[in-house]
């Protein structure tokens, strides 16, 4: 999930994969990323985790990469054909 603090001024594509890949092991690489205008918090100002779900499964979504066994590529078909 990116939540941008200018929405005139989202981040590439690129530039989350560039981001991603210096601080999260090869294996903890997101597979896609959905953009939302803010958190949503409960009456006690926590994360509603229930809302980003809903959030998260209506919103469009952008695919990163899935092979995360390398750098974060295109979406493509598998080579080997499993999939």
């Amino acid at each position: 999930v990116v939540v941008p603090t200018d929405p005139d001024a989202l981040p590439t594509l690129e530039r989350l994969r560039t981001a991603a890949a210096a601080h999260l092991a090869r294996h903890k690489l997101p597979e896609a990323v959905v953009t939302v205008a803010e958190l949503p918090l409960t009456a006690a100002q926590k994360l509603d985790r229930a809302r980003l779900r809903e959030l998260v499964a209506s919103a469009p979504v952008t695919e990163v990469g899935r092979d995360r066994t390398d750098t974060l590529q295109e979406p493509s078909a598998p080579a080997d054909g499993v999939g």
